[in-house]
């Protein structure tokens, strides 16, 4: 987010439904932040593009995108054809905070349910 009190409000609000944490600084927590990608069902990473990290959070993400099928990224105020990996979210600039935890709360359902499917697929092609 632009500030790190914005990142901090909106990571509180979304304890609600999932785990969330700020990210300062990409270099220096990327192998924190791959690590958990690759150990939990579904993944995000939330970006205000005005943010002074997005350009490297962008190369990130792309990075990031093969670590977990159910990784996405959800970008506030940037255009769709930014180079952000495939399945990426983008909202306006002046998005709700209302409206993106909503967007985000649908959106994990659904992604949990997905990786629930491809864990039972998987399970039961493993059978003798």
């Amino acid at each position: 987010m632009r500030t790190a009190s914005a990142s901090l409000a909106l990571s509180e609000r979304i304890q609600s439904f999932a785990e969330a944490h700020s990210l300062t600084d990409v270099k220096t927590e990327s192998g924190r932040v791959r690590h958990a990608i690759g150990q939990h069902a579904s993944a995000w990473l939330v970006v205000d593009s005005n943010s002074d990290l997005a350009a490297d959070l962008k190369d990130f993400a792309n990075s990031c995108s093969g670590l977990n099928d159910c990784f996405r990224c959800l970008v506030i105020g940037d255009s769709a054809d930014a180079g952000w990996p495939d399945e990426t979210i983008h909202l306006p600039a002046h998005a709700l905070t209302t409206t993106i935890l909503d967007r985000l709360r649908l959106e994990t359902h659904a992604l949990r349910i997905q990786s629930r499917r491809n864990r039972t697929l998987n399970q039961l092609r493993q059978r003798p």
